[in-house]
């Protein structure tokens, strides 16, 4: 078993389909980090979200709300990345939950979540979080938020056909990055696995590479 409290300072990038589990991983995570002492910072991109919803509320129809709140979503997330880029500890763990796909403007944006490791200097850790499509749904209608959603397999199936999650191998993401960050990619299954094991497995990978 890897010795977790041998983590070393970097960007922890869990990424996956809305409930699957990423912010409760990434809590989990930072759990974990305090309970060895070392330094981290959670960035929850809900809140982001849910401020810029706050101010400009979305209309069913496209219009200058929809615009209004996603210029402000882009203005808050820069001033918070460049807030962490400049944060005077050196020895942090930065956390940064997503759900991300890959759309044009999700890759410009997990561009951005990478410049955090750049400007810093350390290695950036992306982690495809997943589960098979019965235990994805089950958690979806067990998430809070989603509590009045009502959703099939199948519709949650076409859901993740049309939107496909980011992947941080792709030629045309990985095109954006400067070589010197080091990122690396790995998806974990956590179909079988609880919020512990899985949040032990990301930082036992993290601890593995570094």
């Amino acid at each position: 078993m890897a010795d977790l409290s041998q983590v070393k300072p970097c960007v922890i990038f869990p990424n996956g389909f809305p409930g699957v589990g990423k912010l409760t991983i990434a809590r989990s995570i930072e759990e974990k980090l305090q309970h060895f002492r070392i330094s981290s910072r959670l960035v929850d991109t809900h809140l982001l979200d849910d401020a810029a919803k706050a101010i400009h509320p979305s209309t069913p129809r496209k219009g200058s709300d929809n615009v209004q709140q996603a210029v402000l979503l882009d203005r808050l997330r820069m001033v918070v990345l460049k807030e962490l880029k400049t944060l005077p500890t050196q020895n942090t763990v930065i956390i940064i939950n997503g759900g991300l796909s890959m759309e044009k403007c999700d890759v410009a944006v997990f561009a951005d979540y990478v410049d955090v490791a750049r400007a810093r200097g350390i290695p950036f850790y992306a982690f495809t979080i997943a589960c098979e499509l019965e235990e994805h749904l089950t958690r979806v209608r067990t998430a809070s938020r989603w509590m009045r959603m009502q959703l099939t397999i199948a519709e949650l199936y076409n859901v993740s056909r049309k939107n496909r999650v980011l992947d941080p191998t792709d030629e045309s993401v990985v095109g954006r990055f400067d070589k010197v960050v080091k990122l690396r990619h790995r998806v974990v299954d956590t179909t079988d696995l609880s919020v512990y094991a899985s949040s032990e497995r990301v930082l036992g990978a993290i601890v593995a590479e570094q």
